[in-house]
């Protein structure tokens, strides 16, 4: 009845708080050295290693929280226009500000759609050798283009741009 009781309170408390450094069992209490002995021992390890490995867990999701925090800063704080979008399509996932401002645009004229349907792209094909560019050297660094805003302007633009993979997407 004692190791169902620690069973239970083992389930209870790794369910609520993953913490069980501080728990007593206590059918780990005395010293047996018989077979039930060992399967308390046992029990007991593998409560222990179940919340290290917990413990672990929450710290690495802590870790990518504030990596995440971090990136999302540093993206929408930059005062250098910045877009992730699809290589494939050109479907824009996310920009900053200062890529809208460049474009005379709100986030809900660019998100979801193509370069392409936005006509960015002054000439069409520039973006064909950029594809090629990043297919084959990963990067771009300091590219001189022509854009077009929504409103129809030409900018001169610098660009780079680089080749990543986010949830299996390039």
């Amino acid at each position: 009845l004692t190791l169902r009781q620690d069973l239970l309170q083992a389930g209870e408390t790794l369910s609520q708080c993953g913490n069980a450094d501080n728990v007593v069992f206590a059918s780990v209490q005395g010293d047996r050295r018989d077979e039930l002995g060992d399967v308390t021992m046992a029990f007991d390890q593998m409560v222990r290693q179940i919340s290290d490995a917990i413990a672990a867990r929450q710290q690495a999701q802590a870790e990518l929280r504030l990596s995440e925090e971090k990136f999302a800063k540093a993206f929408h704080s930059s005062p250098n226009p910045i877009a992730l979008s699809t290589v494939d399509t050109g479907t824009l996932l996310d920009v900053n500000d200062s890529f809208l401002q460049f474009l005379d645009a709100s986030s809900d004229q660019v998100i979801g759609h193509t370069v392409g349907d936005l006509g960015l792209w002054v000439n069409p094909a520039d973006r064909g050798t950029m594809i090629q560019t990043l297919r084959h050297q990963g990067f771009i660094r300091n590219h001189e283009n022509p854009f077009r805003t929504l409103s129809g302007a030409v900018k001169i633009a610098l660009y780079s741009a680089e080749r990543i993979t986010i949830n299996g997407q390039d």
